[in-house]
């Protein structure tokens, strides 16, 4: 869906995998692909904490 929205542009997922083919970007491609996924834990643990954070906890009344 992305390549039919992005029209001439290169997306990410497009640029990462046209740089597997070149062994010598291997390292960069590698390193992208780990702080995107780095990046994207300590969104998915930040948002996990403050959901947590946000529920309050109630005892039930009893009708």
């Amino acid at each position: 869906m992305a390549f039919f929205l992005s029209g001439l542009d290169q997306t990410l997922p497009i640029f990462l995998y046209s740089q597997l083919r070149f062994p010598q970007r291997l390292p960069m491609t590698l390193a992208l692909g780990s702080t995107i996924l780095v990046v994207s834990t300590i969104i998915v643990i930040f948002s996990e904490i403050l959901r947590r954070r946000g529920v309050q906890t109630t005892k039930p009344s009893g009708l």
